[in-house]
Protein backbone atom coordinates (compact mmCIF):
# COMPACT_ATOMS: atom_id res chain seq x y z
CA UNK A 1 0.00 0.00 0.00
CA UNK A 2 2.75 1.92 0.70
CA UNK A 3 4.00 1.78 -2.61
CA UNK A 4 1.03 2.68 -4.53
CA UNK A 5 0.92 6.45 -2.19
CA UNK A 6 4.46 6.47 -3.71
CA UNK A 7 3.11 6.24 -7.20
CA UNK A 8 0.65 8.21 -6.89
CA UNK A 9 3.16 11.28 -5.40
CA UNK A 10 5.47 10.95 -7.89
CA UNK A 11 2.82 11.36 -10.97
CA UNK A 12 1.46 14.47 -8.94
CA UNK A 13 4.78 16.18 -8.46
CA UNK A 14 4.93 14.89 -12.35
CA UNK A 15 1.75 16.80 -13.14
CA UNK A 16 2.59 19.24 -10.54
CA UNK A 17 5.88 20.54 -12.35
CA UNK A 18 3.51 21.91 -15.39
CA UNK A 19 1.73 24.75 -13.48
CA UNK A 20 3.54 27.59 -11.57
CA UNK A 21 0.48 28.50 -9.51
CA UNK A 22 0.58 26.85 -6.00
CA UNK A 23 -3.12 27.22 -5.79
CA UNK A 24 -3.49 25.05 -9.16
CA UNK A 25 -0.98 22.30 -7.47
CA UNK A 26 -2.95 22.35 -4.81
CA UNK A 27 -6.00 21.70 -6.51
CA UNK A 28 -4.55 19.46 -9.03
CA UNK A 29 -3.56 17.20 -5.93
CA UNK A 30 -6.66 17.23 -4.11
CA UNK A 31 -8.97 16.20 -7.36
CA UNK A 32 -6.62 13.35 -8.37
CA UNK A 33 -6.26 12.19 -4.61
CA UNK A 34 -10.18 12.04 -4.13
CA UNK A 35 -10.48 10.76 -7.62
CA UNK A 36 -8.14 8.04 -6.82
CA UNK A 37 -9.36 7.42 -3.57
CA UNK A 38 -12.88 7.11 -4.95
CA UNK A 39 -11.66 4.52 -7.26
CA UNK A 40 -10.00 2.51 -4.60
CA UNK A 41 -13.30 2.44 -2.21
CA UNK A 42 -15.54 1.65 -5.29
CA UNK A 43 -13.28 -1.15 -5.25
CA UNK A 44 -13.83 -2.20 -2.30
CA UNK A 45 -17.77 -1.97 -2.54
CA UNK A 46 -17.69 -4.37 -6.05
CA UNK A 47 -16.13 -7.02 -3.69
CA UNK A 48 -18.76 -6.28 -0.86
CA UNK A 49 -22.22 -6.05 -3.32
CA UNK A 50 -20.46 -9.47 -5.23
CA UNK A 51 -20.17 -11.50 -1.87
CA UNK A 52 -23.72 -9.67 -0.88
CA UNK A 53 -24.90 -10.41 -4.38
CA UNK A 54 -27.16 -7.30 -4.54
CA UNK A 55 -27.04 -6.75 -8.32
CA UNK A 56 -28.63 -3.46 -8.71
CA UNK A 57 -26.35 -1.90 -6.51
CA UNK A 58 -22.99 -3.63 -8.21
CA UNK A 59 -24.37 -2.46 -11.31
CA UNK A 60 -24.25 1.17 -10.55
CA UNK A 61 -20.99 1.16 -8.22
CA UNK A 62 -18.92 -0.89 -11.37
CA UNK A 63 -20.25 1.83 -13.49
CA UNK A 64 -18.87 4.62 -11.38
CA UNK A 65 -15.82 2.55 -11.01
CA UNK A 66 -14.73 2.40 -14.78
CA UNK A 67 -15.62 6.13 -15.16
CA UNK A 68 -13.45 7.03 -12.33
CA UNK A 69 -10.67 5.03 -13.88
CA UNK A 70 -10.72 6.83 -17.28
CA UNK A 71 -10.67 9.65 -15.41
CA UNK A 72 -7.55 8.99 -13.85
CA UNK A 73 -5.97 7.39 -16.78
CA UNK A 74 -7.23 10.74 -18.94
CA UNK A 75 -5.64 12.87 -16.46
CA UNK A 76 -2.62 10.55 -16.27
CA UNK A 77 -2.11 10.04 -20.32
CA UNK A 78 -2.70 13.62 -20.81
CA UNK A 79 -0.20 15.30 -18.13
CA UNK A 80 2.36 12.90 -18.12
CA UNK A 81 2.88 11.04 -21.39
CA UNK A 82 2.40 14.18 -23.77
CA UNK A 83 5.85 15.96 -23.20
CA UNK A 84 6.96 19.50 -23.80
CA UNK A 85 8.56 19.24 -26.84
CA UNK A 86 6.50 16.98 -28.70
CA UNK A 87 3.36 19.12 -27.89
CA UNK A 88 4.97 22.01 -29.21
CA UNK A 89 5.97 20.35 -32.45
CA UNK A 90 2.77 19.64 -32.47
CA UNK A 91 1.47 22.84 -32.34
CA UNK A 92 4.12 23.65 -34.98
CA UNK A 93 3.08 21.23 -37.56
CA UNK A 94 -0.73 23.36 -37.23
CA UNK A 95 -2.00 25.14 -40.18
CA UNK A 96 -1.78 29.04 -38.40
CA UNK A 97 -4.78 31.21 -38.89
CA UNK A 98 -2.78 33.95 -40.27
Amino acid sequence: MLSLFKYINAVLLKIGNRETDPINKARIKMLFCIVVLYSIFTGILIVAYTLGGEIPHLIRVSIVFVCSSFFIASIYLSLIHISEPTRQAALSRMPSSA
